[in-house]
């Protein structure tokens, strides 16, 4: 998937500004649209996860205009440095750690695997990972450290 490539290559070297919009506009995506199609919404975030994972969903036809993602996109490769931002590792481990924290008590701790773990079996436990994601991405964006957990993130691919 090319955004997928895109983010891993472009997020460790782009400016903060433009690495929290991005986040910001996945979270403000899963916030107002995917939250109401939990298959779609795994589609989104781990697409051929599993053999009989949703595909990545068509967002224009959800009504998400796909351009605005397009654009952040753009803007990470703007914005981009030549070489990676440095990032504070064990400041980036313990925002990850506390996001997934912020996540397990959202969705359940036995339900972490929906994760990577195993296929989801039911729409509610589609509807788990979407909230799951969503819980993840907010709490790190809610953090003082939300450009180098991000960054991190992205450059761990």
């Amino acid at each position: 998937m090319i955004g997928a490539w895109m983010v891993t290559e472009f997020a460790p070297r782009a400016n903060d500004q433009a690495l929290l919009e991005f986040y910001a506009a996945l979270s403000s995506v899963t916030r107002e649209t995917l939250m109401d199609h939990p298959r779609e919404c795994y589609g989104f975030y781990l697409p051929n996860q599993f053999p009989g994972s949703p595909p990545s969903p068509d967002l224009e036809a959800m009504g998400v205009d796909p351009m605005e993602i397009g654009r952040m996109m753009i803007e990470l490769a703007r914005t981009a440095y030549d070489e990676p931002l440095a990032v504070n590792a064990d400041a980036a481990a313990a925002g990850q750690a506390g996001a997934v924290a912020a996540a397990s008590e959202v969705m359940g701790a036995d339900n972490l695997i929906l994760l990577g773990g195993r296929l989801p079996e039911s729409d509610a436990e589609f509807g788990l990972v979407c909230q799951g994601m969503l819980t993840f991405f907010d709490h790190i964006l809610a953090s003082e450290d939300a450009a180098n957990t991000f960054r991190a993130m992205s450059a761990a691919g």
